[in-house]
């Protein structure tokens, strides 16, 4: 992060321990919270290949926010980095947060215990921001399967050509240029 400020917690899958951090309200993705996940407090680093991530957000206006990790989040260390999104600095006062870890083998979930982002409020309200419900879960997953839809005609145009040049002589001959024109 080029801007912003950084924290490092440790948050246990286990053990309750308080932890909490404080944000400003209004702050746009210039808090960074570096998080090490401990099991019973022992090391316990989170692998991009073996696990994927997602932070749980309940902020005091009652909405929520469910937001995946991305995988360059994941750092080498096996710490998670999470960048507090506007909608997560929306809301002052104690906004409950948890890590949702899971086995992207066998699916299974665990989360870490829940932490507190404080959000002091702001001296003047930014209009413009009203809180709101944040899912970038779901919308990262309807994001995948528009562009898969947005490849059917092409695979259908292909399957098209390639049933006719089975069946017409004069078609048989189709080249790999014609082929690749029905990409472009």
């Amino acid at each position: 992060m080029s801007f912003g400020t950084s924290k490092k917690i440790i948050l246990d899958l286990y053990n309750n321990k308080y932890v909490s951090t404080r944000v400003a309200q209004n702050d746009i993705d210039s808090r960074e919270i570096i998080i090490q996940v401990t099991n019973d407090g022992k090391p316990y680093p989170i692998d991009p290949t073996k696990f994927s991530v997602k932070i749980k957000y309940h902020k005091t206006d009652g909405n929520i926010v469910l937001n995946d990790i991305l995988e360059e989040d994941i750092l080498s260390d096996g710490t998670i980095r999470l960048v507090l999104s506007e909608q997560m600095c929306t809301s002052f006062g104690r906004n409950e947060a948890e890590l949702m870890l899971i086995d992207v083998v066998s699916m299974q979930v665990i989360h870490t215990m829940n932490f507190i982002v404080n959000v002091k409020k702001s001296t003047i309200s930014n209009e413009e921001i009203t809180s709101k419900d944040e899912f970038t879960t779901l919308e990262n997953a309807l994001l995948k399967v528009e562009t898969l839809y947005n490849f059917k005609d092409e695979f259908l145009a292909l399957n098209d050509a390639l049933e006719k040049a089975e069946t017409l002589p004069e078609l048989r001959a189709i080249t790999t240029s014609e082929i690749d024109s029905l990409w472009s």
